[in-house]
């Protein structure tokens, strides 16, 4: 039993990324791994335009920044957190709009794209995982950064290469083009971080019909295990039934508040508990399987989402009582 708690807390610490202090060595050491050029010094005598010309593969980028008018911005100001996407990542956007580069430098909306990669403040992986949710350059809007297994994701571009330092901040590199939302994004709760991810559509319906969404909105602190559309898509396939017929169960709402803990609890906390009782009163059974975190028998795909009224653990399947 000792045995198996110490392996739990292991792997916690590795899930709870940068939000307790013991874990700050092992998030070092992420860090390292993202980054696989020699560790320099916070204050690169290079700026990050310098900096993104002497890596290379990221001449599109550059090119929009001339374009836009950016560039000596990028440049001369900050300290930004710029998350730059490669060439590559340019390239695969124009080919899923079917656009030619030239199309894309015309877009009137490209200096805020360019404005939706660029967080000011010099932030190192840790400290984007820690907070979770960024306000943006581009009129506010936010961008997500959690962890996936041993990825870093911002929104859903993988981060290849972290915490490249440059004289006016610190640089991202993305494999994808992070495209702005609509409308501005302000996060105030558990229910902002659920739109913002994209990955919810079904959960924030279901809280919504059950008037559930003003609660999750409010001050809480609360724990969600949220799952995603797939997870709700996995549910119907076995249930046989359609999402309007689930929305419409009398049991809804039970099935919800299994999902939430009226505290904040992290990956941590939750592994060295074992047992988490949830607003609708049952408990749920926290472990570690084939090294990786369950909630019963769902896998948690990003542990440690924070929310500025609690904590979300995103799951691959949906919980039932």
């Amino acid at each position: 039993m000792k045995s198996f708690l110490n392996r739990s807390i292991v792997l916690a610490a590795v899930l709870a990324l940068g939000t307790t202090a013991w874990a700050g060595t092992i998030a070092t050491k992420l860090e390292t791994r993202l980054d696989s050029a020699p560790q320099a010094s916070p204050q690169s005598s290079k700026n990050i335009v310098d900096r993104l010309e002497r890596l290379g593969n990221f001449s599109i980028l550059l090119t929009a920044l001339e374009t836009a008018n950016l560039k000596d911005t990028v440049a001369t100001g900050g300290p930004f957190t710029l998350f730059a996407p490669t060439d590559q990542a340019f390239a695969d956007l124009l080919a899923q709009l079917g656009i030619t580069a030239p199309e894309l430098l015309a877009n009137p909306d490209l200096a805020s794209i360019l404005l939706y990669h660029a967080v000011p403040g010099g932030l190192r992986a840790g400290e984007l995982l820690e907070s979770s949710t960024e306000p943006t350059l581009s009129d506010g809007k936010s961008v997500l950064v959690v962890r996936e297994g041993r990825d870093v994701l911002v929104n859903r571009a993988k981060v290849t290469r972290a915490n490249v330092p440059a004289s006016n901040g610190i640089i991202h590199v993305i494999d994808g083009v992070l495209l702005p939302p609509a409308e501005p994004t302000s996060i105030n709760s558990i229910l902002d971080v659920l739109q913002l991810d994209g990955r919810f559509s079904v959960l924030l319906a279901a809280l919504e019909v059950t008037g559930l969404d003003d609660a999750v909105a409010g001050p809480g602190p609360f724990t969600l295990f949220a799952p995603t559309d797939e997870a709700f898509a996995a549910l119907l396939a076995a249930l046989g039934i359609s999402a309007d017929e689930l929305l419409a169960n009398p049991d809804l709402s039970s099935i919800l508040l299994y999902h939430v803990l009226g505290s904040r609890e992290e990956a941590l906390q939750l592994l060295r508990a074992r047992i988490a009782t949830t607003l609708m009163g049952d408990d749920l059974s926290i472990r570690v399987r084939r090294s990786s975190f369950f909630v019963n028998d769902s896998r948690v795909i990003n542990p440690n989402v924070n929310a500025p009224n609690g904590i979300l653990h995103t799951l691959d399947k949906v919980l039932l009582p």
